[in-house]
């Protein structure tokens, strides 16, 4: 494990990153604790093993795995519309859109689960039909385009 400490501190070293923790359990047993580098922009408080911080993507990797097994198995087409399993998915031109797609964020879906708000009022407004940013298939959206909901959000 010794390449994963010297990977975290070039990165570190090289300001890439300010601050790091990882920590990698394997079967039970703590393999890899590693933490460096600055809790703060002004590299005044140091990143420590209590170092509390937000992570984000954390359910990528496991959605992807389990469509994978899915995909093994035989049991998930991921060129399938991705209304083969959910019908309702298909509302407000959502049809066309495939599995591959929402795994590789290019469904075109917004990224937003939601309508932006109007200016005049603190309600969201209801969904509108073909609410696509672009057509699926196309390049990775700047966000994560997973949350197309059966409303057409």
């Amino acid at each position: 494990m010794e390449a994963v400490h010297r990977a975290l501190q070039r990165n570190l070293d090289s300001g890439e990153e300010l601050g790091a923790s990882l920590v990698v359990d394997l079967n039970g047993e703590r393999v890899v604790d590693l933490w460096g580098g600055f809790r703060d922009p002004a590299r005044a408080v140091a990143w420590d093993e209590h170092t509390i911080t937000t992570v984000w993507s954390t359910t990528k990797t496991v959605t992807s795995l389990a469509a994978l097994i899915l995909v093994d198995r035989g049991e998930l087409d991921v060129y399938a519309p991705v209304a083969r399993y959910w019908p309702e998915f298909a509302a407000n031109g959502k049809q066309d859109i495939q599995i591959r797609h929402l795994l590789s964020h290019t469904s075109g879906c917004p990224a937003s689960s939601s309508r932006p708000r109007s200016k005049t009022s603190t309600t969201r407004r209801g969904p509108r039909p073909g609410w696509l940013r672009k057509p699926p298939g196309g390049s990775r959206a700047p966000r994560p385009a997973t949350t197309c909901s059966p409303s057409g959000t």
